[in-house]
């Protein structure tokens, strides 16, 4: 409880938990291990996804999962 106290955090409310890993250290992690091939297609779509702390810490699954989204559906 001295915990949440010093977080700043209602005794009532639980911590929220950490993911196994960030959605940062996901997309670093799998651009590193394979190629990703480079499209020469001049339509090439463009989409800017914002990892704030909730998706890149604490949901990150939804956070990869809309990335894999995007790249099936050609972003």
């Amino acid at each position: 409880m001295l915990i949440k106290k010093v977080m700043g955090f209602a005794y009532e409310r639980n911590i929220p938990k950490l993911s196994t890993i960030t959605l940062t250290k996901w997309n670093l992690k799998r651009k590193s291990c394979k190629l990703l091939k480079e499209q020469t297609n001049d339509n090439k779509k463009i989409v800017y996804l914002f990892a704030d702390e909730f998706i890149n810490y604490n949901e990150s699954d939804i956070g990869i999962k809309a990335v894999m989204l995007l790249e099936r559906l050609g972003y």
